[in-house]
């Protein structure tokens, strides 16, 4: 993963056709190539991998671009005045909710969440693994990052109050 940090992390700091390549890359023999490499074009939903019930709907696939360009957007615009882990942290939940890919989605979050931190500044990849610690907590990472219910329900719950 050194090699990705300073070579190939683009301007903006979250260029889509970027998150588009880390899917690519992380679905890699997983799942049929005609699925990766761009946003989902059909439903989707997330089961407790643990009871193999559904637990969350995200939003529909035809709502998935917008609300992603949306997502990269606010990341560039706030780039330079938040905190970085607020930043990442904010990038990691919004994009599992939005779930924009048929798979990968969660790995792509976390990879990006890492490479979005270095870019930033904040270098993690020799520090922890957010592999290791989802493997080894998959229910905990579920309730803390997971959203349970439908997007469309749940969407004017969120609270998106700017940080002084």
């Amino acid at each position: 993963m050194k090699v990705i940090i300073p070579a190939v992390i683009p301007r903006p700091l979250a260029a889509g056709s970027f998150i588009l390549k880390i899917q690519k890359m992380v679905t890699d023999g997983l799942i049929a190539k005609y699925r990766s490499d761009h946003i989902r074009k059909e439903a989707v939903f997330v089961n407790n991998p643990n009871t193999s019930q559904t637990v969350y709907w995200p939003p529909n696939h035809e709502d998935a671009p917008a609300l992603m360009k949306d997502l990269l957007e606010y990341l560039e615009k706030n780039s330079q005045t938040s905190d970085p882990l607020v930043l990442a942290g904010i990038f990691h939940k919004q994009f599992v909710i939005i779930h924009p890919f048929i798979d990968g989605n969660g790995r792509t979050a976390r990879l990006a969440t890492k490479i979005l931190l270095a870019k930033m500044g904040l270098n993690t990849f020799n520090l922890f693994s957010f592999e290791n610690y989802y493997n080894q907590n998959v229910t905990k990472y579920f309730s803390e990052v997971g959203t349970i219910g439908n997007f469309y329900d749940l969407k004017d719950k969120i609270d998106f109050t700017p940080w002084p």
